[in-house]
């Protein structure tokens, strides 16, 4: 199975399972690739960051770059590699009126790197995509109103409208709609200004952050936030591990993807091998690094959903069909 394709090269009864249902690799940080050495520090930096950066300048951000970035892969090869799922923060900068991608330092350019991703989409018209803008800096309602203009513009018919419910979501019925993007938009925002209900509530995709340096925890803490999933909603696992200033200090001479990436991924392959994708079980999972040789995140991932064929998995619930909702408790 092709992963440039692998949501079409799906047998066809998983087409009409609920998208929530599937097994979904997706990258951390995507657009960390585009952090270059000498990007200026970004407002989601740690004050410990700025304060480095203003006492050892140059010096300071080739440290920071070390740990800011969790992926080596361009856009279009994350995806051609299976990506289906792009975890996103933005920052505005000041008297520039683009808005940039960010994680400690500033990446590439919101609306070229999209555009790079709808590109992705129109060779692809039957791959489709979850799209997390996560977190926000230096944002104004003008600012979320420019964003959100991007989005419209860039990916317009292609953006999904939300089912009711989320369970009659199936990439067959995204495909009979000609829909391809699903925009998770985690910010209220989104309640007065999407009317046309395109942008999706973070509510509907729950994430849970394992924030430890501690393989042995991660582990133990995805294991346990499983067991919450509630099956009327999407559920992102993230696999990685997060270095605190306390960790970067002790290593400060070594990077993200030395310390953090390779303990980690090793456990987590073998983690993810032994999970059932379903109603109660895995659905996207992120990690970083996820071209580490040896990894095969994405292909490891997408295998899960063999696992599927055997369950008895419920079928698309019909329109009129109405569940009680409720969020998964975090840990």
């Amino acid at each position: 199975m092709s992963n440039e394709n692998w949501m079409r090269d799906l047998p066809n009864t998983l087409h009409s399972m609920p998208l929530i249902y599937l097994a979904i690799p997706g990258s951390h940080d995507t657009m960390t690739y585009s952090i270059k050495k000498s990007s200026g520090i970004a407002p989601d930096a740690t004050n410990v960051v700025k304060i480095l950066n203003k006492i050892f300048g140059p010096l300071a951000k080739r440290i920071v770059y070390n740990w800011s970035v969790t992926q080596h892969l361009n856009i279009t090869d994350q995806l051609n590699m299976g990506v289906r799922y792009l975890d996103l923060r933005i920052s505005s900068k000041p008297g520039d009126p683009n808005l940039y991608f960010v994680h400690a330092m500033f990446a590439g350019e919101v609306k070229t790197k999209l555009e790079e991703v709808n590109g992705f989409l129109n060779v692809h018209p039957s791959e489709c995509l979850i799209i997390d803008f996560q977190h926000f800096y230096r944002f104004t309602k003008e600012t979320h109103i420019q964003l959100i203009q991007i989005i419209m513009d860039v990916f317009g018919n292609k953006l999904c409208v939300q089912p009711n419910p989320v369970t009659r979501l199936s990439l067959k019925w995204m495909w009979s709609n000609m829909y391809q993007v699903i925009v998770v938009y985690r910010n209220d925002i989104i309640f007065s200004i999407d009317k046309g209900k395109r942008l999706w509530s973070g509510s509907l995709w729950p994430t849970f952050w394992p924030d430890t340096t501690s393989v042995t925890k991660l582990i133990e803490y995805c294991d346990s936030v499983l067991t919450h999933r509630d099956q009327y909603f999407g559920f992102i696992t993230q696999c990685l591990v997060t270095p605190d200033a306390k960790f970067v200090v002790k290593n400060i001479f070594s990077d993200l993807f030395s310390k953090c990436a390779r303990p980690c991924n090793a456990v987590v392959k073998a983690w993810i091998t032994r999970r059932q994708p379903g109603e109660h079980g895995v659905n996207v999972i992120i990690a970083d690094f996820i071209a580490m040789d040896g990894f095969e995140f994405c292909s490891t991932v997408i295998a899960l959903n063999r696992k599927l064929l055997g369950a008895n998995a419920n079928p698309v619930h019909g329109e009129n069909d109405q569940h009680m909702y409720s969020l998964p408790r975090p840990s």
